[in-house]
């Protein structure tokens, strides 16, 4: 095998939100493609809720009854299927006709990918996402057992992913944390032919014999310079389903200023995912931003980051204000952010906010070293 007829293909399933592209594919495949290889990538969440109904997707997507992850579960374990039903009927209406419509939906898109002509598929596992790939990686080692499966994301991340191994056999590696330094090695060495290189490749979790191994970690040290997150698939498949495109889906377009956060509150998982805190500059976030609306044609973003530091955002709501764009934002903020900088975020096109409250209560908030105080939420 050799580099430039090495492919692989990345692909995220139900029940990913159909309104956004996936970061994860548009992220680690325009950093592949920047490094040499061949990757494409497909939303199946996406083509999926098409063909399932977007309003019974939608209303599966944020069942309370974890209805969608016990839906594909059935589908993974037929003998199963009669006592995962029993208790789904509690919440869901009708979901015998929707596991069949389901189980229809799935088994089109799968025969709708050229699966065969891939050497690695990697799936990510966000929320909702386990046994969805689980029984995808199911049927690829079934019909094409030569293609290696490698899954990543926040649901395989330590201790996780080191389960998934220990439990399922069709999945051949996960990666712990961020994925491009290690996608990009996995790559390098499969694409070389190479055997038994899985203990250079960083944050990689393997097996050897009956034992699971998980190396360390390593992250990109510098986030300036990453290209542009790659959404064509999500974009193209929208195009060819038009009235899908202009009268039902309004795309909003994720979009990061930096990874991990500066602070350390007790309750919080990204600690986990992320280590230490990197930012990207004010300037490079809005000329990406900028780039990204104008070649997609959307003006609806969020930002993905567990919180934009106040320094990047001072420097950044100026700069989007200057772009004269009918900017839609999302963005995520802490309950100091001052009436100041709220009129600077709306300026710029912010029109909605998460503040994260967790308490009024002083002493509570102190216990999760969230840094706030009671009267700072009510002040917000």
């Amino acid at each position: 095998m050799v580099k430039g007829r090495f492919r692989a293909l990345l692909v995220s399933l139900p029940w990913a939100d159909f309104q956004f592209p996936s970061p994860q594919l548009g992220c680690l495949s325009a950093y592949a493609v920047k490094k040499g290889f061949k990757v494409d990538s497909r939303h199946l969440y996406l083509e999926m809720a098409v063909s399932f109904g977007l309003k019974e997707y939608a209303e599966t997507t944020y069942s309370r009854s974890f209805g969608g992850e016990l839906f594909f579960a059935s589908l993974l374990y037929p003998e199963k299927r009669q006592a995962i039903l029993r208790y789904l009927r509690r919440f869901i209406k009708d979901a015998e006709r929707l596991l069949a419509r389901l189980k229809s939906s799935c088994l089109c898109s799968y025969r709708n990918v050229n699966w065969g002509v891939y050497d690695v598929v990697g799936f990510t596992l966000n929320f909702d996402q386990l046994f969805s790939s689980l029984l995808f990686a199911k049927w690829l080692k079934r019909d094409h057992p030569h293609i290696k499966i490698v899954f990543g994301g926040p649901r395989v991340v330590g201790k996780l992913g080191i389960s998934v191994l220990q439990c399922f056999s069709q999945v051949d590696w996960c990666v712990d944390g961020e994925g491009e330094a290690a996608f990009v090695k996995l790559l390098e060495h499969l694409s070389r032919g190479n055997a038994g290189f899985e203990d250079k490749v960083p944050g990689l979790i393997y097996r050897i014999n009956k034992d699971v191994i998980s190396n360390p970690r390593r992250q990109l040290g510098d986030l300036s310079g990453l290209p542009d997150p790659d959404f064509d698939d999500y974009f193209n498949f929208l195009e060819k389903n038009r009235s899908v495109r202009y009268k039902e889906i309004q795309p909003i377009l994720p979009i990061e200023s930096g990874r991990g956060c500066r602070y350390n509150c007790a309750f919080c998982s990204v600690r986990v995912y992320w280590r230490g805190y990197r930012t990207r500059s004010p300037a490079e976030v809005a000329a990406q931003l900028e780039r990204l609306s104008n070649r997609y044609c959307a003006n609806r973003f969020q930002f993905t980051d567990a919180l934009v530091p106040h320094d990047c955002a001072k420097g950044l709501w100026p700069l989007l204000e200057r772009q004269g764009k009918d900017y839609r934002i999302f963005y995520e903020i802490r309950s100091d952010t001052s009436k100041s900088d709220l009129i600077s975020m709306r300026r710029a096109g912010v029109y909605l906010v998460q503040v994260g409250i967790e308490s009024f209560s002083s002493a509570l908030l102190k216990k999760m070293n969230k840094g706030i105080r009671a009267i700072d939420n009510l002040q917000v």
